[in-house]
């Protein structure tokens, strides 16, 4: 039994091995004990189920599972490090595809668009040459004017000079000279219109050639030489007669340009072509010099080249007429191709490819070119860094075929290696080198990890191997396996209790809110509030700068989308940056860094926010310009920026939303509102937290103290932000005998009107450009809901030659416009089927007229500080702002379906809504009712006995002269797509010129008879105790005083929007009118009646043409809008206007002062 006992004790444990030593009664028990429990029969014999056996089986499975994922985590770091390079390489080189593919297409369309603008405006002047002379029936006219028209077509298109030759046969040679002796009077008088007096000489008495001669396809064969045999003219000359700038000296009259040897082939090719021709690259030094008396230095026109339009001119408009002369344009390829790209990119080079000789390259740096040199210079490493466009193909000699003497051009765009450098850096190294460190660091920590692990494992191992063995010494098997099993089960209870996601903190519940949309509210207030202090964050309140005064001449639907627009940008950065956005309280957007979840960085993160939000405000407001018309880019953005402790939380109940209150919003938003437009104002404590993140170079400090309400005196700073967070005019109408509408031009040549600051280039201009663009995107639409309509209703069309007809017959009156003014417009019956089911898309060739006239259109504006092309688009916008809410009045609409709500509709607006037309109508009427206004009031022109006023009768002389000249533009050749897009049958003609002529002449509200009949027209059509005719005719004459109403409340719109609004267009109209008494052309200063005439211009005008608005019952809300507004300007200025005058007086004095000394 000692030998048993000894085998045991060297098998167990120590405790059972003392055991036993102690209990020696029992020692026969003990043996029995162990030779019955199996599992004690042979304690030293190993298998499967024992921990050491198990412990090793899984040590090997888990050292070959490490194995394999160090070998995966290699082969990934190295497969991934790969593809990372490739992909990015890849990305940048499509970047770089894609960039040069849209600058080099962008470069193509904007030169082709430049030049399409250059011929248009050479065409224009060769029409209006054309139309002069049949006018007066000479065989070679003189252009009234024609420097002033000359000097607006360069200004607008970049042309370096503007000539017109007249074709002079061998037999006229003597007619000729002595018509130029006759007419060389038209030197002087053109440089009248720049107030100078000057002695240019006398013109030559003979036509004559001191140029350059050279030898003209004389080495050609007989057969071969058109040019040469074919089309030369033997006797002929091209003499210069008219030019802009007007020349110096007048010895430059009469010379022979045919004679030139560079000229000689176009002016023959031209006159067989009978259409626009251009020159390859030629010296015009030569016509500069004779024109503007300057001799060139060597070397000084290297830096740019220049070619030479010829656009015939024809005795008449018939597709048979003959060529009488030449105008010839100097091209500035220069100007063609600057402007294109967008600043900051740079290396493009621009090869300009000539059939004819010449070739050029220029090199493309932001919105410059500059000139590289002859030839086809620059060479791209791969054929697509190339692109090419062929260029001013409406030039070519023939459409079929091309000819020996065609002067073609082709554009080749090129990327260079600058261009190219730009788009591949280092990145893709950086990139894969970062992912396969990140892989060797992932291998590191999973090592650190395994082994941490491992040291756990060994000691719940060794623990677990000691319990075992003291439970399987202890207890049977059966009784070690409910022990056990017991232990498993309550563990698995303790595992199945649900937890808390984020923990019982107010921060963490605050998490969890914030990421629910529904919340119950019956318990609520029987829990604890979910709120907390954040001792951390950063606030930003942004507001828009002029918001009010913009949103005071917009419809809601406008105001919203801005907004929307603007904070979803907002919203797409706060996402990115992990910037939490609090709220927008009308314009104001507010956000915050720092919570929920606390950051150390939370200055530096709402910095770059502000910055990003600022970048992306100055882009989207321009974008938007477009569609919400004018003033919208000018809009701007405050923001200010403080740190410091906020309390937050969720503020429960209906609409519960999540805030801040404190200190820290006060302050924040003191801040702000004594900040500046388009700057980031920052508080002393977001500025040390900047510092002491080492970003003390992005801010400066404020020159001066705030005053802030409440706070005091305040130290602030200033957020540094890089970088940026401008056709001739013709009245196609000419001079003739005696006092009709058609003498406006000879009136212009006796007594030119002087405009208004020469700097100020209205169609030239970036924004004069946005308000075309927006103009034309106004029309557009309505011409879309015409051609709705028209499909909708079935409408036939006549026949082009009826209408061509009636165009012409309107260009051919025996009397005023003003006599075509009637009472009544009547309006077009309702239809149930009023729209088109299917979309409308206009015409290409549609948008591009319309743009075009748009565009020649505010060219023809001039620049009075009043009367220019952005009042009229002002008056535009007004127009279509009251058409909206005729379109949507506020009234209940009940019935059946919607033919009876457009039923209702359609009566309750006079028919002016079943008329897509009339609405058209009323928007062009706002757009041109002002076009070539001298700034002079139409009784002065009357008193000054003008010869405008005597072709108009002395009445409503601007207005009618406006609807000559759009009329007579409209009624172009090159308008004709147009024209038929906005009528097809003679009576939407007839309907069309009619409105357009009532509502022009509703402008002129200074004209008494006019306005005593508009008051009778009032009283018959919406006093009940008037005796009028039928309902129909009852109903026609409210539609028409209705839009005479409206279109005069749009002119005067700005009265009777916000007072910041008012302000700008009263000092605008102030001091054109200021300037006429300052030239001495009005007796009366208007600086002593401004004050009270404004007083009774409110009284007496303004406030009842509102109440009438309102009176009519169409205008819905905006005619409560504009009532009080009208009521709120004329108390501000019952207040402050006799000061506002004195500052008047004192900016206009100054302005004018300062350009008498120029």
């Amino acid at each position: 039994m000692g030998e048993k006992l000894k085998s045991m004790t060297e098998n167990t444990s120590p405790s059972i091995a003392d055991q036993s030593f102690a209990d020696d009664d029992d020692s026969s028990s003990v043996s029995e004990t162990s030779t019955s429990d199996p599992s004690t029969a042979n304690p030293t014999q190993k298998n499967d189920s024992t921990p050491d056996s198990l412990t090793h089986k899984e040590t090997r499975a888990v050292n070959r599972s490490k194995v394999l994922v160090y070998v995966a985590l290699l082969i990934a770091a190295i497969g991934v490090g790969v593809a990372t390079y490739f992909i990015s390489h890849q990305a940048q080189v499509d970047d770089y595809e894609t960039a040069f593919a849209k600058h080099a297409n962008d470069v193509g369309i904007v030169a082709n668009n430049n030049a399409n603008n250059l011929f248009g405006v050479v065409r224009s002047m060769a029409t209006a040459i054309t139309s002069y002379s049949q006018e007066q029936e000479q065989r070679w006219p003189t252009l009234p004017n024609f420097d002033a028209r000359a000097t607006d077509a360069k200004g607008l298109a970049g042309l370096e000079f503007i000539a017109y030759a007249p074709k002079v046969a061998a037999d006229e040679t003597t007619a000729w000279e002595t018509y130029a002796q006759k007419k060389q009077g038209w030197i002087a008088k053109d440089w009248s219109y720049h107030d100078v007096s000057t002695d240019a000489g006398s013109v030559p008495s003979k036509i004559y050639y001191d140029g350059p001669r050279g030898e003209i396809n004389e080495n050609e064969d007989a057969d071969d030489a058109v040019g040469a045999d074919e089309f030369e003219m033997k006797g002929v000359h091209f003499p210069l007669w008219q030019a802009g700038p007007v020349p110096h000296n007048a010895s430059v009259i009469n010379f022979d340009l045919y004679q030139h040897p560079a000229f000689r082939d176009k002016f023959n090719d031209g006159i067989e072509a009978r259409k626009m021709l251009i020159s390859g690259v030629v010296d015009i030094d030569f016509i500069l010099e004779r024109i503007i008396s300057h001799n060139h230095t060597d070397g000084e026109h290297q830096d740019h080249t220049s070619s030479v339009i010829f656009q015939p001119v024809f005795d008449d408009f018939t597709d048979d007429a003959n060529v009488t002369g030449f105008v010839l344009a100097g091209v500035p390829w220069q100007h063609v191709l600057s402007g294109i790209l967008p600043t900051g990119v740079n290396g493009i080079l621009v090869q300009v490819q000539v059939t004819c000789g010449g070739s050029f390259t220029y090199m493309l740096n932001g919105r410059e070119a500059l000139y590289a040199g002859k030839g086809l210079l620059g060479k791209a490493n791969d054929e697509r860094h190339v692109k090419s466009f062929p260029f001013a193909e409406v030039t070519r000699f023939t459409e079929d075929n091309e000819q020996d003497f065609d002067c073609l051009y082709a554009l080749n765009v090129v990327a260079t290696e600058s261009f190219e450098q730009t788009f591949f850096t280092s990145g893709p190294i950086v990139f894969a080198f970062v992912v396969a460190m990140t892989f060797v660091v992932t291998a590191c920590v999973f090592a650190v990890y395994d082994y941490t692990v491992f040291r756990r494992q060994a000691k719940l191992l060794s623990t677990a191997e000691r319990t075992n063995a003291i439970v399987s010494s202890l207890f049977p098997k059966d009784v070690r396996d409910r022990i056990m099993a017991e232990a498993e089960e309550q563990a698995r209870q303790e595992s199945a209790k649900p937890t808390k996601a984020f923990g019982s903190s107010a921060k963490n519940q605050l998490k969890a809110i914030l990421g629910e949309h529904d919340h119950a509210t019956d318990t609520i207030f029987k829990t604890k509030p979910i709120a907390d202090l954040f001792p951390d964050v950063t606030i930003m309140f942004a507001d828009l700068v002029g918001f009010t005064a913009w949103s005071s001449m917009r419809e809601p639907a406008q105001v919203f989308t801005l907004l929307e627009t603007l904070y979803h940008e907002f919203d797409q950065i706060a996402q990115s940056r992990r910037v939490f956005k609090v709220e927008t309280v009308g314009d104001c957007y507010v956000a915050v860094a720092g919570l929920p979840d606390a950051r150390k960085d939370h200055a530096t993160v709402m910095a770059r926010f502000a910055r990003d939000c600022l970048y992306k405000m100055h882009v989207v407001v321009r974008q938007l310009e477009v569609s919400l018309g004018p003033d919208t880019a000018e809009l701007g953005l405050r923001l200010g920026l403080h740190s410091g402790p906020v309390t937050a939380g969720v503020l429960r109940g209906k609409r519960a939303r999540f805030q801040l209150f404190g200190d820290s919003m006060n302050t924040t938003a003191r801040i702000e509102t004594t900040g500046a437009k388009n700057r980031i104002h920052m508080s002393q404590e977001t500025a040390d937290l900047l510092i002491g993140s080492g970003k003390g170079h992005w801010i400066r400090a404020r020159e001066d103290k705030v005053q802030a309400k409440g706070k005091g005196e305040l130290t602030t700073y200033w957020l540094e932000v890089k970088g940026d967070v401008a056709m001739s005019r013709s009245s196609a109408t000419s001079s003739s005998e005696g006092g009709t509408r058609n003498n406006v031009a000879a009136d212009r040549e006796t007594k030119p009107v002087s405009s208004s600051d020469p700097g100020q280039k209205t169609s030239t201009d970036d924004k004069a450009l946005r308000l075309v663009n927006w103009n034309t995107e106004v029309i557009s639409q309505m011409l879309k809901d015409i051609i709705a309509r028209r499909e909708a209703i079935g409408t036939v069309s006549d026949t082009n030659s009826n209408l061509a007809e009636l165009e012409k017959q309107s260009q051919i009156l025996d009397h005023t416009v003003l006599e075509e003014c009637t009472d009544v417009i009547k309006m077009p019956s309702f239809s149930s089927m009023q729209h088109s089911s299917t979309p409308i898309k206009l015409e290409s060739v549609v948008v591009q007229q319309l743009h075009l006239y748009v565009e020649t259109i505010a060219a023809m504006y001039r620049s009075n500080p009043f009367h220019n092309f952005e009042h009229a688009s002002h008056v535009t916008m007004s127009a279509t702002k009251l058409l909206s809410r005729i379109a949507a009045p506020d009234i209940e609409i009940s019935g059946d379906g919607d033919i009876n709500s457009e039923k209702i509709l359609h009566d309750h607006t006079y028919g002016i809504t079943s008329s897509p037309l009339t609405r058209l109508a009323i928007v062009w009427a706002a757009l041109i009712h002002d076009v070539d206004h001298t700034g002079v009031p139409n009784s002065l022109l009357v008193e000054e006995h003008a010869s405008i006023a005597a072709a108009y009768k002395n009445k409503s002389v601007a207005e009618q002269n406006s609807i000559d000249i759009a009329w007579d533009l409209l009624m172009q050749d090159t308008f004709k797509d147009l024209r038929r897009t906005i009528y097809q049958t003679e009576d939407e003609f007839k309907r069309f010129r009619q409105l357009l002529v009532n509502v022009v002449l509703s402008t002129d509200i200074m004209d008494k008879d006019l306005a005593a009949k508009r008051k009778a027209r009032w009283v018959l059509a919406f006093d009940p105790r008037a005796s009028v005719g039928s309902k129909e005719e009852l109903t026609a004459r409210k539609a028409s005083i209705v839009i005479e109403h409206l279109i005069q409340a749009s002119d005067v719109a700005h009265t009777m929007q916000h007072w910041h609004v008012y302000r700008k267009w009263n000092a605008r109209l102030f001091e054109e009118m200021y300037k006429v008494w300052k030239e001495g052309r009005s007796a009366q200063d208007p600086s002593e009646s401004w004050f009270q005439g404004e007083m009774g211009f409110f009284d007496f005008y303004i406030i009842p043409l509102a109440k009438k608005l309102k009176d009519c019952g169409v205008f819905g809300v905006s005619s409560d809008e504009y009532l009080n507004y009208a009521q709120q300007n004329r108390r501000e200025w019952e207040l402050k206007g006799k000061e506002i005058v004195s500052e008047m007086v004192e900016k206009a004095d100054a302005k004018f002062s300062s350009l008498l000394c120029m």
